[in-house]
């Protein structure tokens, strides 16, 4: 689950890479700048074990599912909410 949604989340910034890329979205983004290096380890992990969940019999533990939500959660924000926080504060309604 976390794993799709990361994919749904970058594919605004990587249109050009072809549907089920997410490595290439990963690595496109760290290489760009918009996300760090420690970003991208943990975007990857998101991403092997969301594999792993797919093709594997044994079951995510809590804790490992609330990482990974974790992760994913500070993902978006530090994407798309700090970003726009910051261009409202930056520009703000003149009345």
């Amino acid at each position: 689950m976390f794993r799709r949604c990361l994919e749904i989340a970058l594919k605004k910034y990587t249109p050009e890479i072809e549907a089920w890329k997410l490595e290439k979205r990963i690595d496109k983004l760290a290489t760009e700048g918009k996300i760090t290096k420690d970003i991208q380890a943990w975007a990857h992990r998101v991403r092997l074990d969301g594999n792993d969940a797919l093709h594997e019999e044994e079951e995510f533990t809590k804790e490992s599912a609330g990482e990974l939500m974790e992760f994913t959660r500070l993902l978006l924000t530090y994407l798309y909410t700090l970003p726009e926080k910051i261009r409202l504060r930056l520009n703000p309604k003149t009345e």
